[in-house]
């Protein structure tokens, strides 16, 4: 009997010393963009377990992206209700709760949900992750969360020109040069 309890002992201590890993929030975009284009930025959850509900916002500088629309990433299919989503003053949130009885368990980077964007202006938004909140089947809160944020470039496609009067200008000066003979014929 005794040996028995030992070998309790050891698995229960192994089981204790295992390294809990925590969830982690990660923001993705394709960057650079081009002013007037689209711009996609996905949020997705990674390793976790019994996920049945989540809600976050989103921070963007208003003065270079205008939200469009949010979706969501179908990560509870047909059990999935989107509590909340939109944009207000530089700040996109979302909220999806599943009806399901038990949570999703999450092993690899999934989709939570889709912001779509117009880029407005040339320079860098930072995507920042804030008021993160995620739940299990059992209404309890998940913690532990790392969030990894994202920042878009965003770049100006007009090229610059020099003004007609400047390439004037230059013809000018080299023609006078050439007949003064600084360039060969």
């Amino acid at each position: 009997m005794t040996v028995y309890f030992r070998w309790l002992a050891v698995f229960s201590c192994l089981a204790w010393g295992q390294a809990v890993s925590a969830v982690e929030l990660l923001v993705q975009v394709g960057s650079p963009v081009t002013v007037g284009d689209s711009v996609d930025v996905q949020v997705s959850v990674d390793d976790v377990a019994d996920l049945a509900g989540f809600e976050f916002s989103l921070a963007y500088d208003v003065s270079l992206l205008a939200g469009v629309t949010a979706t969501s990433g179908d990560l509870f299919g047909a059990d999935g209700f989107t509590l909340a989503s939109g944009f207000s003053a530089g700040m996109a949130d979302f909220s999806e709760v599943s009806l399901a009885t038990f949570g999703v368990d999450v092993t690899v980077p999934a989709l939570l949900a889709t912001f779509h964007f117009t880029a407005l202006a040339s320079g860098i938004s930072q995507l920042t992750l804030g008021q993160v909140l995620l739940s299990d089947s059992r209404g309890n809160p998940i913690g532990a969360v790392n969030l990894s944020n994202a920042q878009v470039e965003i770049i100006d496609s007009t090229l610059a020109l020099p003004g007609s009067l400047s390439l004037l200008g230059l013809g000018w000066w080299l023609c006078g040069r050439r007949r003064r003979g600084c360039f060969p014929a």
